[in-house]
């Protein structure tokens, strides 16, 4: 029986996949969870150490709700997803009609813009214009509130039509039709505002993308006829790594990050604009395969930022192929380097 050896008090899991080669590959994932340093110089691991997801867990109903915290252990991953879940919130808590929120992490960088809720009007011409927004103090920077969603008027029709890019949105419609009354997103991209109802702009948020949304899900191969004759239950030949990246456009790293990296949230915490550093955690696995011993480092899989809870959790991961006999894997050790840095040059509250 295999045996994980986790004297840490990080959450550790894994799971066993087989790749487009028929490889039997296993996926283990360690979890830890942060509080964020407001007001001292060093990291502390949460009271609740969340658990290491085989699964994404979704912020509502799975199959019509947008996903809160990413799956942990999946096939494969070539670089970093960075996730923020959590609300814009307006400066010093005062009501405000808009805002534009910020996270930069390392070298990524991406900006949106948060409006207060608002509907397409008929104007005195009997045109349609855009109603002045409602004040706000916070606003959750989720998907439900971006652009997207399915048409109204065909949900109950055997095609009805909607955003792949983002099927639990709000604002989407096949045809121009008359959208009076209409709901416009709260998010929106900073790079291009609605102005037209026959605009489809670019989806805006900070928070992890489903499988089965456009650009994911063109990564993750043909599923058809031949696949289902010829490889099922192997992944399709032609499934590209990038399917297991989850994060939004510009929120994906190059390569991996290594921690320590810089953090910069504007207008996405209710104490104000918040600066850290992340922490620098080292993370190892020893694997007992076939009799011997084999070591490798953990990467970075993915950094979700969670200050209305002020935390942080991070995920380390490795695969191993453990040949055509997964039982000849018998034990896996889990390692923290002792010289990992909990040290942080943090600016909290700006």
């Amino acid at each position: 029986m295999l045996q994980i050896e986790n004297d840490t008090a990080l959450e550790t899991g894994l799971a066993l996949f087989n790749d487009q080669l028929g490889r039997n590959i296993v996926s283990i994932a360690t979890k830890a969870t942060f509080q964020i340093p407001i007001e001292n110089n060093y990291w502390t691991l949460a009271a609740q150490q969340l658990p290491v997801l085989s699964v994404p867990e979704y912020s509502g109903e799975a199959s019509i709700s947008s996903i809160k915290y990413p799956q942990d252990l999946v096939l494969e991953k070539l670089a970093t997803d960075i996730v923020f879940v959590g609300s814009a919130h307006a400066p010093k808590g005062k009501p405000i009609t808009q805002l534009e929120a910020e996270l930069q992490l390392g070298s990524n960088e991406k900006k949106v813009r948060v409006i207060g809720d608002r509907r397409w009007i008929r104007g005195a011409l009997g045109n349609l214009e855009i109603s002045e927004p409602d004040t706000f103090v916070a606003m959750p920077i989720s998907y439900e509130g971006a652009f997207g969603g399915y048409d109204q008027a065909t949900v109950d029709t055997d095609t009805p039509s909607f955003d792949p890019r983002n099927p639990v949105g709000v604002g989407y419609t096949h045809r121009s039709g008359n959208k009076s009354g209409f709901r416009l997103p709260n998010i929106e991209d900073a790079r291009e505002s609605i102005r037209s109802p026959r605009q489809h702009p670019p989806i805006a948020g900070f928070g992890a993308l489903d499988a089965h949304w456009t650009p994911r899900k063109e990564f993750a191969g043909t599923y058809d006829e031949a696949w289902r004759v010829e490889r099922y239950p192997l992944p399709p030949a032609d499934l590209d790594a990038r399917f297991f990246s989850c994060a939004a456009e510009g929120l994906v790293t190059e390569g991996f990050l290594k921690g320590g990296e810089s953090v910069w949230l504007k207008n996405l915490w209710s104490g104000g604009n918040l600066e850290f550093d992340l922490p620098c955690l080292l993370v190892h696995y020893a694997f007992i395969l076939a009799g011997r011993e084999v070591s490798l480092g953990a990467q970075i899989w993915t950094v979700v930022l969670e200050p209305d809870l002020q935390r942080v959790h991070i995920v380390w991961g490795a695969n191993i192929d453990v040949g055509k006999q997964p039982s000849q894997l018998s034990r896996v050790r889990v390692e923290v380097d002792p010289l990992s840095d909990l040290s942080v040059t943090t600016k909290g509250a700006q």
